[in-house]
């Protein structure tokens, strides 16, 4: 990254400007903000990139401290981030058998958990948000529960 902040000082040093005090202090504050922020050695694309992240923040209404604590739960295994399902539903899985004449039926891969059907399939509604084994029907038939 070019350092302006130096060749701006020698340029005014070497020039012979007609400046009153006040504008010579705002030069010199601002050529003061220009060289931290030169030492800083951030590129102006990561401050306007930090720019975006600090006003998209503030439109949620988060804070940066509670992004930095998500951050440190998800790195302590305490959160987990799953993957959006978009829009994808039970109905529209190949692992999805219909029931005859209904909008329900069950899943081939996801189990019930809890007893007394633990280990049995899961009863499901077609409009149920799909699960991380999704597989898009796509072009295939409507696969029916056999009777």
């Amino acid at each position: 990254m070019e350092k302006y902040a130096k060749k701006l000082q020698d340029i005014i040093n070497e020039q012979d400007f007609c400046l009153e005090p006040e504008e010579i202090r705002t030069v010199e504050k601002a050529l003061g903000v220009l060289k931290k922020y030169e030492d800083a050695d951030i590129p102006a694309e990561a401050c306007v990139e930090y720019r975006k992240f600090e006003d998209e923040l503030i439109h949620d209404g988060m804070s940066l401290q509670h992004v930095l604590d998500l951050l440190k739960a998800e790195r302590e295994g305490r959160l987990k981030v799953r993957p959006e399902s978009l829009g994808q539903c039970c109905g529209q899985c190949h692992h999805f058998l219909r029931e005859p004449m209904k909008a329900s039926g069950i899943c081939e891969v996801r189990k019930n958990k809890h007893y007394p059907r633990a280990g049995t399939p899961l009863y499901c509604c077609q409009s149920k948000k799909a699960c991380l084994d999704f597989d898009e029907r796509g072009e295939r038939p409507i696969r029916y529960q056999e009777a």
